[in-house]
C-alpha cells in the first residue's frame, strides 16, 4: 500500500494514499483543505478601493469576508450570486471560489452579468491559471491586468478550520480590470505586480460607437430636412393650384410665390401646367 507522511502539530499522521481531506496545497501544513474560503488580504483590499472606491458588491462573500470588504450587497454560500439577480451597481469585487468547478461556473457569471450591464467597473481576483478556459474567457472583456510578484498569502476564515502559511499557495495570482479608467489601476496595482493595459480596445469600442452614433445624427437630420422640404413642397402646390383656379397667370404666380428662389420646382410647374393644357 502506498503511504505518505504529513507532520502536525499533535505528531505524524500516516495516511493511505491520497486522502484529499488531509492534503493541502505544497509547503503548507493544513490538515483540513477548502479551495472556497481563503479571505483577501488587507494591501489587495485597500488597493482594489483606491481604483474602485467604495464597493457596491462582493458576489462570492460571507459575513466574515464582508467584514473586511465592506462591500454594500453581497451574496453568500446560502443565497449564492449563482441563484440570485444581481443588483445593478457602480463597482465589484471578486474573489471567486476556487473549487473544481465553482470557479468556472463564475467566471461564467460573472461576465454574463458584465454583457447585462448590472456593473460599470470590477476587479477579479485569481490564480494565474493561463491552461484554463474559464481564463481566457475573461480577456475579452478587461481593459488591464496585474500580475503579482510571488504568491499572495490569502488569509484562512476562521469557519474554514484552515491553517494555510505563506508558502501554501502553488500559484501566482493575476487581478483583472473591467472599465474605462485602467490608467487609475495601473497607479494604484503597479506596485504589486507588472500591469498590462488594453486600452486599445476601448478607444476603438468607443470610436466606433461614436462613429455609429454620428451617422445617425446625420441620418435623422437628412430625414428632417426631407420631411421639412415635402411638407413645403406640399403647401406650395397648393397655393398654385388655388391660384390657377382663379385664372392667375403663370408669370404671376411665379412673382406672388417667389418661384425665381426655386428654380427646379418651377421647370417642373412650367412642364406639369404644359402638359396639362
Amino acid at each position: 500500500m502506498i503511504t505518505s507522511d504529513i507532520e502536525s502539530e499533535t505528531g505524524l499522521v500516516r495516511i493511505s494514499r491520497a486522502d484529499k481531506s488531509k492534503l493541502g496545497y505544497v509547503g503548507g501544513l493544513n490538515l483540513e483543505r477548502d479551495s472556497n474560503s481563503w479571505l483577501t488580504p488587507d494591501y489587495i483590499i485597500d488597493a482594489v478601493k483606491k481604483v474602485l472606491g467604495e464597493i457596491d458588491l462582493d458576489p462570492f462573500s460571507s459575513e466574515e469576508a464582508n467584514r473586511r470588504i465592506k462591500a454594500r450587497y453581497i451574496f453568500i454560500e446560502n443565497d449564492s450570486a449563482f441563484d440570485n439577480t444581481w443588483p445593478f451597481v457602480r463597482s465589484v469585487f471578486i474573489n471567486p471560489p476556487y473549487g473544481q468547478g465553482l470557479i468556472a461556473k463564475a467566471i461564467e457569471k460573472l461576465i454574463e452579468e458584465y454583457k447585462k450591464g448590472i456593473f460599470e467597473e470590477g476587479i477579479l481576483l485569481v490564480n494565474n491559471a493561463t491552461d484554463t478556459l474559464w481564463f481566457h474567457s475573461v480577456l475579452p472583456f478587461v481593459s488591464a491586468r496585474c500580475d503579482t510578484k510571488g504568491r499572495i498569502k490569502f488569509i484562512p476564515a476562521t469557519e474554514a478550520g484552515a491553517q494555510k502559511n505563506t508558502s501554501s499557495n502553488t500559484r501566482g495570482q493575476v487581478l483583472f480590470f473591467f472599465g474605462k479608467n485602467a490608467k487609475r489601476f495601473e497607479k494604484e496595482f503597479s506596485a504589486i505586480g507588472a500591469v498590462s493595459l488594453y486600452l486599445d480596445r476601448y478607444a476603438i469600442a468607443e470610436k466606433k460607437e461614436h462613429e455609429l452614433s454620428k451617422k445617425k445624427r446625420e441620418e435623422s437630420r437628412a430625414l428632417r430636412s426631407a420631411l421639412t422640404a415635402r411638407a413645403k413642397l406640399t403647401e406650395r402646390l397648393k397655393q398654385i393650384r388655388k391660384l390657377e383656379r382663379k385664372g392667375v397667370s403663370r408669370s404671376e404666380i411665379s412673382r406672388t410665390l417667389h418661384l425665381y428662389k426655386y428654380p427646379g420646382f418651377t421647370r417642373i410647374w412650367l412642364s406639369e401646367a404644359t402638359l396639362r393644357k
